[in-house]
C-alpha cells in the first residue's frame, strides 16, 4: 500500500506543477495580447545580428537560443533591439528584411509581423499546466475513493 503522506505530496506537486504552469501561460498571452492591441505602425526591419543565448542544464549539457537584432528606423530616429522570443533554430537570415510592428508611443515596444510564437509558447504552457493539474486532481480522487472503500 501506499505511504498516505507520499500519496498527498504526489497529488500536491502535480497540481502545484500544473498551476505554475497555467499561470507563466497567462502571463505569456497577456504580455503577446497586449503588444498585439498596442504596436499598431508597420514598418520594415532588417536583421543585422543574432543574440545567443547559452545555457547549461544541472548536467551540464550546453543549449543555445536565438533572437534576431532587428534594425529599423521610425520618424527619423534608429532602433536596434532583439526580439525576446528564443528559439532552437535560425529563423532568420542575417540581412533578411522582415516586417514589424511597433508602438508608436514607444518604438522600442515591438512585434514580428505574423509571428505568433509567444501565443504558441502560452497555449503549450497552459496545456501543459492543465495535464499536471488533472493529473494531480484526478489521482486525489481516487485516492480518496479508495480510502473510503477500505
Amino acid at each position: 500500500m501506499v505511504d498516505k503522506g507520499f500519496f498527498i505530496a504526489f497529488c500536491g506537486l502535480f497540481l502545484l506543477i500544473g498551476v505554475v504552469f497555467i499561470l507563466v501561460g497567462l502571463m505569456i498571452f497577456r504580455v503577446y495580447k497586449h503588444k498585439k492591441e498596442v504596436c499598431t505602425s508597420l514598418t520594415d526591419a532588417i536583421v543585422v545580428d543574432m543574440h545567443i543565448n547559452i545555457s547549461t542544464d544541472s548536467d551540464g549539457t550546453h543549449s543555445k537560443t536565438y533572437a534576431p537584432v532587428l534594425e529599423y528606423n521610425v520618424s527619423g530616429y534608429s532602433y536596434r533591439n532583439f526580439e525576446g522570443t528564443h528559439s532552437g533554430t535560425f529563423e532568420y537570415e542575417i540581412g533578411q528584411h522582415i516586417e514589424l510592428l511597433y508602438n508608436p508611443d514607444n518604438p522600442d515596444e515591438f512585434i514580428i509581423d505574423n509571428d505568433n510564437s509567444s501565443k504558441t509558447m502560452a497555449v503549450i504552457f497552459i496545456c501543459v499546466g492543465s495535464l499536471c493539474a488533472g493529473i494531480g486532481i484526478i489521482a486525489a480522487v481516487i485516492g480518496i475513493a479508495v480510502s473510503l472503500n477500505h
